[in-house]
């Protein structure tokens, strides 16, 4: 694989197997010839973060904080982008 190397920041945990599904589907679907060719991810796993359901459904602590902090901390980590495997979050 060649061209332009973006780092991936994960924002997971929220849902630890949602994560680990993610990044097993991103290294599935990416097409390799050696292991240098796989996305570069830098993962925060926070299954820390407040639950998304009761903040929604309950009016809960609401979790944005914990994934403004996560976010920050994956960029300062030099995240170029970044995503959240989780359904209810976002």
């Amino acid at each position: 694989m060649t061209g332009f190397i973006r780092i991936a920041g994960v924002l997971g945990g929220l849902g630890p197997v949602a994560t680990v599904d993610f990044m097993q589907r991103v290294i599935d679907l990416t097409p390799v010839e050696c292991e240098q060719d796989h996305v570069h991810m830098l993962v925060d796993q926070n299954p820390s973060v407040p639950n998304r359901q009761d903040a929604i459904m309950h009016g809960g602590e609401s979790p944005a904080a914990a994934l403004a902090a996560m976010a920050l901390r994956l960029q300062k980590s030099g995240a170029d982008f970044l995503v959240m495997p989780c359904n209810t979050a976002h």
